[in-house]
């Protein structure tokens, strides 16, 4: 149907048709219906991965659940003040200036 209406448009001069493909692109493709391919695999053939069951899911879950408490306890932990006795930063003063490896105040 596309071309259909696409030979409409250029008999009514409303689109140029589409000029000859240039001689390297013509001779780099195959002729047509002797595309000579290799499928990435052959129809039916077997991947080898075994199918999972419905407790390798549930075991899939319980992990995805372990590390999700994981990270959150972790994310939990950025928030709090360091415990006492930790170093911290020094705080910059707002009229400190760092230039190179020297603090100019």
């Amino acid at each position: 149907m596309g071309e259909a209406i696409g030979r409409i448009f250029e008999g009514a001069n409303l689109r140029n048709p589409a000029p000859p493909p240039a001689d390297f692109v013509v001779n780099s493709r195959p002729e047509p219906g002797g595309e000579d391919y290799a499928p990435f695999a052959a129809p039916g053939a077997a991947t080898g991965a075994k199918k999972k069951t419905a407790k390798d899911f549930e075991a899939i879950g319980a992990d995805l659940s372990r590390a999700g408490a994981l990270n959150r306890a972790r994310a939990a932990e950025v928030g709090r003040p360091a415990a006492a006795g930790s170093p911290q930063p020094a705080k910059k003063s707002a009229r400190s200036v760092e230039r190179g490896n020297k603090r100019v105040d």
